[in-house]
This record gives C-alpha cells, sequence and structure tokens, in this order.
C-alpha cells in the first residue's frame, strides 16, 4: 500500500510540473521523493528546477539543503560547496547550513581543518533545538570522526566515533550505525563497515531493497 502510494504522489507531481513547469512547491517535493528512491541526480535536477522557479520560496532553506546534499552523494565537490556556502549566506541560523561545512571535510581530495570542524559543531548543536542536543552532537561528532579519518588521524576517528554511538531508543532508524560505517568506510576497515552496513540495513530493510 505504501508503495502505490508513494507511486501515485510521484505520478501525481510529475504531471504538475508537466502542466506548469514554473510550479517550485512541486519540483521540491518531487526532488524529496527521489532523493527518498535513491535517485540522486534526478532529485538534484529537480531541486534545480524548484530553486530557478523560485528561489524564494517559503522552504527555499530545504531545496538548498537538498541541492547541497545530492551533490554530496554524487561527490561533486566542487556543487556541495557552493550550495552549502550558498544556504550559510542566506540562512545563517539553520543548523544545516553548519552541519555541511563539517561534511565537506569528510570528501575524497579534501584538506580537514580539524579545530574548525570542532568549532563548527558547537555552532550546529548551538543551532540545534534544545531538546534534540544530545543526539545531534553525537550525530555532529560522527561527521568530524569522517573528517579526521579524512585527516589520516585513524586513531582519533575511531575514538571519536565510538564514544558518539547511541542506542535505539536515541537512534531508532540507526543513523549513526550508518555513520560510523562510513567512517570505517574510509579507514579501510572493510570487516568492520561491512558489519554496521548489516546492522543498519537489518533495522531499515526498505533501504536494503533500494540498493
Amino acid at each position: 500500500e505504501s508503495a502505490r502510494l508513494l507511486v501515485d504522489a510521484e505520478n501525481d507531481l510529475r504531471a504538475s510540473v508537466a502542466a506548469n513547469s514554473q510550479q517550485a512547491s512541486a519540483w521540491t517535493t518531487l526532488s524529496h521523493l527521489l532523493i527518498n528512491k535513491l535517485e540522486t541526480a534526478e532529485a538534484k535536477l529537480a531541486a534545480l528546477r524548484a530553486y530557478d522557479a523560485d528561489p524564494y520560496l517559503t522552504n527555499a532553506n530545504l531545496t538548498i539543503w537538498r541541492l547541497f546534499s545530492t551533490s554530496l552523494d554524487l561527490e561533486d565537490g566542487v556543487e556541495a560547496n557552493r550550495w552549502c556556502s550558498e544556504g550559510r549566506r542566506r540562512f545563517p541560523s539553520d543548523p544545516r547550513f553548519a552541519e555541511c561545512q563539517i561534511w565537506l571535510f569528510a570528501l575524497k581530495g579534501q584538506t580537514p581543518d580539524i579545530p574548525k570542524a570542532w568549532s563548527l559543531l558547537e555552532e550546529y548543536v548551538r543551532l540545534s533545538p534544545p531538546n534534540s542536543r544530545d543526539f545531534l552532537r553525537r550525530r555532529g561528532q560522527m561527521l568530524v570522526a569522517m573528517a579526521l579519518a579524512r585527516a589520516g588521524l585513524p586513531d582519533s576517528a575511531r575514538s571519536v566515533a565510538e564514544r558518539s554511538r547511541a542506542d535505539a531508543t536515541m537512534d531508532p532508524p540507526r543513523e549513526l550505525v550508518s555513520f560510523e560505517a562510513i567512517v570505517h568506510t574510509i579507514l579501510g576497515d572493510k570487516d568492520e563497515a561491512i558489519r554496521l552496513l548489516g546492522r543498519y540495513f537489518a533495522s531499515n530493510p526498505q533501504q536494503r531493497s533500494s540498493q
């Protein structure tokens, strides 16, 4: 039933933008749907159409975030940096655009500024809602662990990742497990990365079917 509803929603959105290509809200919603289907390249194109149609849409911050996140997933450092900077400029109080700067340090070919990464972590936590700061600090620390791994500091990366773990009560979708798998992938710890991905997919079987 949920799969059928998703197909129907996608068909409705595609029909909407076909009828009026300037419907920014439909484009950005379609982008969100495509991201969840792991159709990253098309999701980015839909987000670009949304931003071109109306860069001042009420939820333009989400459109910019989708442009950043899809660029990151496509390993396009130039575009990821562009949209992170644009979000930072336009929405300085949105914690996403402190977070995205830490994500950039996890990309291949970057030279991570570790003191800056820790500073950005504190900003990310400060800007986040108080009731979610404990979890988001751990989430941000996992990003710093990725930066440490890219910086060639494996012991520090493993230590930070280990202390950033959370149980299923705090992290039901096991997002932190998937982040820790990325840390170990960067470090070349293939067996540990596969073990962690197994735990993640066991909690998120719908993601396994999307791979």
